[in-house]
């Protein structure tokens, strides 16, 4: 005689507390280069990442939405005054 194996179903259990859904932890956000740079005007918060920037190049302030990693402009702020800068400043 054939035998039938039936799986069993799983008795009901008591319902327990569920798990607590672990806290997202905060992205890294990338360090602009403007924070070093002579033209820029960067505000940074308490809040890591919290950070408003300005780019201050021929006297006009333009707002930055978003981190700079090159800029053609960069002149650090411990350059000497009349160093060159951009894309002919090795020239």
């Amino acid at each position: 005689m054939a035998r039938l194996n039936i799986l069993r179903l799983p008795r009901a259990v008591a319902s327990e507390a569920p798990e607590r859904a672990a806290e997202p932890e905060p992205v890294a956000t990338a360090r602009t280069l403007c924070f070093d740079c002579t033209w820029s005007h960067a505000v940074e918060g308490h809040v890591p990442g919290e950070a408003y920037v300005l780019c201050g190049l021929n006297g006009v302030l333009r707002d930055l939405p978003f981190a700079i990693a090159r800029c053609t402009d960069y002149r650090e702020r411990s350059a000497r005054k009349d160093a060159r800068v951009g894309f002919g400043a090795g020239v």
